[in-house]
């Protein structure tokens, strides 16, 4: 795709670092090397690390899709001050010994929020790279998930596995199952919380 991300350039005059990932890296003269980018970073903490925010997308009521860019803060990323992690931090006990899973895709709000806030307790977020009911079983078995957040779909894809498979995986690590997106039918909570 870095023809298409070459015809942007132009249009973009304020974007002041571009890189690319992949086969691609090198053969751009307005793309630098992700690779070598990161390479190029020191492995310990940086002595200056703003507090970055990130950029939803939307089509809104024009269908066409736009960043949607709110103010950076004016903070270090270790001080305190973000009130949305001080909430789900306490909220759901996030810190430095929560793995959560991400079984959704972070492009969506949630996901991302959810994983960015996991980070700033200094905890460990695993990603999956598309639901799978079994899949996510396995990951909380493999990497001791201790929080997670899903939507109603995945539960009840979760509970139609047969009763075998399911108790085929350790869970005993699993603490918080936050759900979001959509209403979830009392039967279907209620079946996740009696399993």
């Amino acid at each position: 795709m870095l023809d298409v991300a070459e015809q942007i350039v132009e249009a973009t005059p304020r974007v002041g670092l571009r890189l690319v990932y992949g086969a691609d890296a090198g053969a751009s003269s307005t793309y630098g090397s992700y690779d070598e980018a990161l390479a190029s970073v020191p492995a310990g903490p940086l002595p200056h690390q703003p507090c970055g925010a990130d950029m939803l997308y939307s089509s809104g009521t024009t269908g066409r899709p736009k960043g949607i860019r709110d103010d950076l803060p004016d903070r270090e990323v270790h001080e305190p001050g973000d009130p949305l992690v001080t909430l789900f931090g306490s909220r759901y006990a996030f810190g430095p010994d929560t793995v959560y899973l991400s079984p959704a895709p972070i492009y969506h709000a949630a996901p991302l929020r959810f994983g960015g806030w996991v980070h700033r307790h200094g905890g460990t977020v695993v990603l999956m790279d598309r639901f799978d009911a079994e899949g996510a079983l396995a990951a909380i078995e493999r990497h001791r998930i201790t929080h997670s957040q899903w939507v109603p779909t995945m539960f009840v894809r979760m509970l139609k596995l047969a009763p075998a498979v399911r108790a085929r995986y350790d869970l005993s690590s699993h603490r918080v199952a936050v759900h979001a997106a959509a209403p979830c039918p009392p039967e279907v909570k209620r079946a996740m919380i009696d399993w």
